[in-house]
């Protein structure tokens, strides 16, 4: 078994009050299966590649596992839905540079609706908010410095900026 690439997500989070940025913070994520073995087998395979991804929020303590899928997720996790638009944010990424893709020229937006505990965010191929079908390509819980799960409370208003970067490494 070859085991010397590494596929991942960084994720850029920025809360953003009456137009100010309050908190910002910097999330790794873990790449389940599903988002894993859907990447080799359009690469490798001639699998149909999805053509938009999106981006969701969660807000259950729930830590994401390597087994997880579209179809669990959602309610696993808790997923968060009150936000202005009426799908997912879109992931909208530039060309690959350097092993490395990134949604920083058109960063994901939530306007939430209510107040809500954020834990932690995902990517989809799903636009459909609390949908269950599609790939999840990736998901991270929000921890501290020691590894440890914290939350985030944002209130009726807020935004939540995500920039998300994805790539590829050789080690």
């Amino acid at each position: 078994m070859i085991e010397n690439e590494k596929f991942g997500a960084e994720y850029r989070f920025e809360l953003v009050r009456n137009g100010v940025v309050v908190d910002e913070w910097v999330q790794r994520n873990i790449a389940p299966t599903q988002g894993r073995n859907h990447i080799l087998d359009v690469v490798l395979n001639g699998a149909s590649p999805v053509t938009a991804w999106h981006v969701g929020l969660y807000g259950g303590d729930y830590t994401p596992i390597a087994t997880d899928t579209m179809a669990n997720f959602p309610a696993l996790a808790s997923e968060i839905t009150a936000y202005v638009s009426t799908t997912r944010a879109p992931l909208v990424t530039a060309s690959a540079s350097a092993g490395v893709v990134s949604n920083i020229a058109s960063r994901a937006e939530f306007e939430f609706t209510a107040d809500a505990t954020v834990r932690g965010g995902f990517i989809s191929s799903s636009s459909v908010k609390g949908g269950t079908s599609g790939v999840l390509l990736s998901a991270a819980r929000f921890l501290d410095g020691a590894g440890a799960p914290i939350s985030k409370v944002v209130a009726s208003g807020d935004v939540l900026r995500v920039t998300a970067g994805i790539s590829l490494e050789s080690t």
